[in-house]
């Protein structure tokens, strides 16, 4: 009777922790992949393509004339410009408390990220040469493994940044500010940039994406007609005729309800 009883405790147990890692889903998603873009998991190399889940450990890697764009389900959206290598380093988010935390690796190239500001996010953008850490914003940062420098822009919010052998000083970035961090070296004070310098600099990790409208499938309940909203941290217009309700989180681009919600098709223009 005892062993009866352990055996189905155990059975419950395993059970629920399949249910648990199946609600999890993936972390992310890819929504671009231009070129030749590869992800690199368990040591495969998989070719990217848009809709791919990404999962905590995943490296996205772009070739020369390539761009990647990934979304995770707090909202963080991360581009990779050519010739760039990014690591999901390691990543949680529970959307009940709010609270997020996630660090993403730059192996070498530039990326840009967006990070919204709700919650208590604990987000941190690294190289082998700097630690980013930010609360809610857009930077865009690079490392260059030739010259060994990385160069932290801060395109809104504001930004700590460290070098983690050089840990006592921290450089901090308001809006429009910009540092480089050398081997061994401290931040260089922080540089104010025009707004041409940043968009250039944008423009070079964002790359020309002369679709930006995008079609996804996403479940929300109801039959009616009217509106919907964004979910935090997105902007952009879009429409879903003969149904209503309310995006509720950005998880909801990357995991898919079960019935009885009903799919349907969103037209949304995402803006980069």
């Amino acid at each position: 009777m005892r062993r009866g009883k352990l055996m189905l405790l155990a059975i419950a147990l395993i059970a629920g922790w399949l249910i648990n890692a199946q609600a999890a889903g993936p972390a992310g998603k890819l929504t671009r992949a231009t070129g030749k873009v590869t992800v690199h998991r368990g040591g495969a190399a998989i070719a990217a393509r848009p809709g791919m889940g990404l999962n905590v450990g995943d490296v996205v890697q772009t070739e020369a004339a390539s761009y990647a764009k990934f979304l995770m389900s707090d909202g963080t959206m991360i581009n990779v410009a050519p010739g760039s290598k990014v690591r999901v380093k390691s990543y949680s988010h529970d959307p009940r408390t709010g609270q997020r935390a996630a660090n993403y690796d730059l192996v070498y190239g530039r990326g840009r990220a967006q990070v919204p500001k709700a919650g208590q996010p604990n987000i941190r953008f690294s190289t082998p040469t700097a630690v980013a850490g930010v609360r809610g914003t857009e930077l865009i940062f690079s490392f260059d493994p030739a010259t060994g420098q990385t160069t932290i822009v801060a395109v809104d919010g504001v930004v700590d940044v460290v070098n983690p052998d050089q840990p006592g000083q921290t450089t901090t970035l308001n809006p429009g500010m910009a540092t480089t961090i050398g081997t061994g070296m401290v931040p260089t004070p922080p540089v104010l940039m025009s707004a041409g310098e940043i968009n250039n600099l944008r423009q070079g990790a964002v790359g020309s994406d002369p679709s930006p409208r995008t079609t996804v499938v996403i479940t929300i309940p109801g039959t009616g007609s009217g509106d919907f909203k964004f979910p935090e941290g997105y902007q952009g217009t879009g429409n879903a005729p003969g149904n209503d309700g309310v995006i509720g989180s950005p998880q909801d681009l990357i995991n898919q309800e079960p019935p009885p919600f009903t799919p349907v098709i969103i037209n949304i223009n995402l803006l980069p």
